[in-house]
Protein backbone atom coordinates (compact mmCIF):
# COMPACT_ATOMS: atom_id res chain seq x y z
CA UNK A 1 0.00 0.00 0.00
CA UNK A 2 1.26 3.47 -0.80
CA UNK A 3 0.37 5.09 2.54
CA UNK A 4 1.85 2.25 4.56
CA UNK A 5 4.47 3.40 7.09
CA UNK A 6 6.70 1.00 8.97
CA UNK A 7 6.33 0.09 11.84
CA UNK A 8 2.89 1.24 13.02
CA UNK A 9 1.94 1.52 16.65
CA UNK A 10 -1.54 0.72 17.92
CA UNK A 11 -3.70 3.10 19.96
CA UNK A 12 -2.05 1.70 23.14
CA UNK A 13 1.32 2.97 21.87
CA UNK A 14 2.64 -0.59 21.49
CA UNK A 15 4.43 -1.70 18.31
CA UNK A 16 1.83 -3.46 16.18
CA UNK A 17 2.86 -6.94 14.96
CA UNK A 18 2.24 -8.23 11.45
CA UNK A 19 -0.46 -10.88 11.61
CA UNK A 20 -2.03 -13.09 8.95
CA UNK A 21 -5.75 -13.58 8.52
CA UNK A 22 -6.88 -17.06 7.52
CA UNK A 23 -10.62 -16.43 7.30
CA UNK A 24 -12.47 -17.63 4.22
CA UNK A 25 -12.98 -14.01 3.12
CA UNK A 26 -9.30 -12.96 3.51
CA UNK A 27 -7.11 -16.08 3.35
CA UNK A 28 -3.44 -15.26 3.83
CA UNK A 29 -4.00 -11.50 3.94
CA UNK A 30 -1.62 -9.67 6.27
CA UNK A 31 -2.64 -6.95 8.70
CA UNK A 32 -1.48 -5.04 11.76
CA UNK A 33 -3.36 -5.45 15.01
CA UNK A 34 -2.93 -4.60 18.68
CA UNK A 35 -0.23 -6.72 20.35
CA UNK A 36 -2.12 -6.96 23.63
CA UNK A 37 -4.22 -9.99 24.45
CA UNK A 38 -7.95 -10.16 23.70
CA UNK A 39 -7.75 -7.47 21.04
CA UNK A 40 -6.35 -4.73 23.31
CA UNK A 41 -7.37 -1.40 21.80
CA UNK A 42 -8.93 -3.03 18.70
CA UNK A 43 -6.34 -1.43 16.39
CA UNK A 44 -6.60 -2.92 12.90
CA UNK A 45 -4.88 -2.01 9.64
CA UNK A 46 -4.70 -4.09 6.44
CA UNK A 47 -1.21 -4.35 4.95
CA UNK A 48 -2.13 -6.28 1.82
CA UNK A 49 -4.67 -4.99 -0.68
CA UNK A 50 -8.03 -6.71 -0.97
CA UNK A 51 -7.73 -10.06 -2.72
CA UNK A 52 -9.41 -10.94 -6.00
CA UNK A 53 -12.43 -13.25 -5.88
CA UNK A 54 -10.48 -16.10 -7.49
CA UNK A 55 -7.79 -15.99 -4.78
CA UNK A 56 -10.43 -15.94 -2.06
CA UNK A 57 -11.95 -19.08 -3.60
CA UNK A 58 -8.72 -20.93 -4.44
CA UNK A 59 -6.55 -20.37 -1.35
CA UNK A 60 -8.85 -22.08 1.20
CA UNK A 61 -9.27 -24.97 -1.22
CA UNK A 62 -5.49 -25.23 -1.62
CA UNK A 63 -5.09 -25.18 2.16
CA UNK A 64 -7.62 -27.99 2.49
CA UNK A 65 -5.88 -29.93 -0.28
CA UNK A 66 -2.50 -29.53 1.42
CA UNK A 67 -4.00 -30.58 4.74
CA UNK A 68 -5.54 -33.65 3.11
CA UNK A 69 -2.22 -34.54 1.48
CA UNK A 70 -0.45 -34.19 4.81
CA UNK A 71 -3.03 -36.46 6.42
CA UNK A 72 -2.41 -39.02 3.67
CA UNK A 73 1.38 -38.83 3.71
CA UNK A 74 2.03 -38.69 7.45
CA UNK A 75 0.51 -42.10 8.32
CA UNK A 76 2.41 -43.61 5.41
CA UNK A 77 5.65 -42.10 6.70
CA UNK A 78 4.93 -43.39 10.20
CA UNK A 79 4.17 -46.86 8.85
CA UNK A 80 7.29 -46.83 6.70
CA UNK A 81 9.41 -45.68 9.63
CA UNK A 82 8.02 -48.47 11.82
CA UNK A 83 8.65 -51.03 9.09
CA UNK A 84 12.14 -49.65 8.60
CA UNK A 85 12.85 -49.91 12.33
CA UNK A 86 11.56 -53.48 12.42
CA UNK A 87 13.67 -54.38 9.39
CA UNK A 88 16.71 -52.67 10.90
CA UNK A 89 16.19 -54.56 14.17
CA UNK A 90 15.88 -57.84 12.30
CA UNK A 91 18.98 -56.99 10.29
CA UNK A 92 20.95 -56.18 13.45
CA UNK A 93 19.78 -59.40 15.06
CA UNK A 94 20.71 -61.31 11.92
CA UNK A 95 24.11 -59.64 11.86
CA UNK A 96 24.71 -60.63 15.48
CA UNK A 97 23.67 -64.18 14.69
CA UNK A 98 25.87 -64.27 11.61
CA UNK A 99 28.85 -62.93 13.56
CA UNK A 100 28.44 -65.66 16.14
CA UNK A 101 28.11 -68.30 13.43
CA UNK A 102 31.23 -67.01 11.68
CA UNK A 103 33.28 -67.35 14.87
CA UNK A 104 32.02 -70.88 15.42
CA UNK A 105 32.63 -71.77 11.79
CA UNK A 106 36.24 -70.64 11.90
CA UNK A 107 36.75 -72.98 14.80
CA UNK A 108 34.87 -75.94 13.25
CA UNK A 109 35.46 -75.44 9.53
CA UNK A 110 38.20 -78.05 9.33
CA UNK A 111 35.96 -80.71 10.90
CA UNK A 112 32.49 -80.28 9.45
CA UNK A 113 30.93 -79.37 6.14
CA UNK A 114 27.55 -79.12 7.86
CA UNK A 115 28.66 -76.08 9.82
CA UNK A 116 29.78 -74.45 6.58
CA UNK A 117 26.38 -75.06 4.95
CA UNK A 118 24.54 -73.49 7.90
CA UNK A 119 26.75 -70.43 7.70
CA UNK A 120 25.98 -70.01 4.00
CA UNK A 121 22.25 -70.30 4.70
CA UNK A 122 22.45 -67.59 7.36
CA UNK A 123 24.38 -65.43 4.93
CA UNK A 124 21.65 -65.83 2.29
CA UNK A 125 19.02 -64.83 4.83
CA UNK A 126 21.02 -61.77 5.84
CA UNK A 127 21.47 -60.74 2.21
CA UNK A 128 17.75 -61.16 1.64
CA UNK A 129 16.96 -59.03 4.68
CA UNK A 130 19.52 -56.43 3.57
CA UNK A 131 17.78 -56.25 0.18
CA UNK A 132 14.47 -55.77 1.96
CA UNK A 133 16.04 -53.08 4.12
CA UNK A 134 17.38 -51.31 1.03
CA UNK A 135 13.91 -51.43 -0.51
CA UNK A 136 12.44 -49.87 2.66
CA UNK A 137 15.09 -47.15 2.58
CA UNK A 138 14.35 -46.39 -1.06
CA UNK A 139 10.62 -46.19 -0.36
CA UNK A 140 11.19 -43.95 2.66
CA UNK A 141 13.40 -41.65 0.58
CA UNK A 142 10.63 -41.32 -2.03
CA UNK A 143 8.09 -40.45 0.64
CA UNK A 144 10.42 -37.82 2.10
CA UNK A 145 10.90 -36.39 -1.37
CA UNK A 146 7.12 -36.24 -1.82
CA UNK A 147 6.77 -34.47 1.52
CA UNK A 148 9.61 -32.09 0.63
CA UNK A 149 7.96 -31.37 -2.71
CA UNK A 150 4.68 -30.67 -0.94
CA UNK A 151 6.37 -28.21 1.41
CA UNK A 152 8.26 -26.67 -1.53
CA UNK A 153 4.91 -26.11 -3.24
CA UNK A 154 3.59 -24.54 -0.08
CA UNK A 155 6.67 -22.32 0.09
CA UNK A 156 6.34 -21.34 -3.55
CA UNK A 157 2.66 -20.59 -3.09
CA UNK A 158 3.49 -18.60 0.02
CA UNK A 159 6.21 -16.67 -1.82
CA UNK A 160 3.92 -15.90 -4.73
CA UNK A 161 1.16 -14.72 -2.44
CA UNK A 162 3.31 -12.39 -0.37
CA UNK A 163 5.77 -10.93 -2.83
CA UNK A 164 5.66 -7.19 -2.93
Amino acid sequence: MENYRFPPHCFCGVLSPVLTCWSDDNPGRRYHGCAREQGGCNFFFWIDPEMCTRSVEVIPELKRHIHNLEELVMPMLVDEAEEFEEAATRARESEKNLSFILIVCWFLISRSKVVMNEMQEQKRKLESENKALQAYRSREKKLWMALTLTWACIGLWHALMYRS
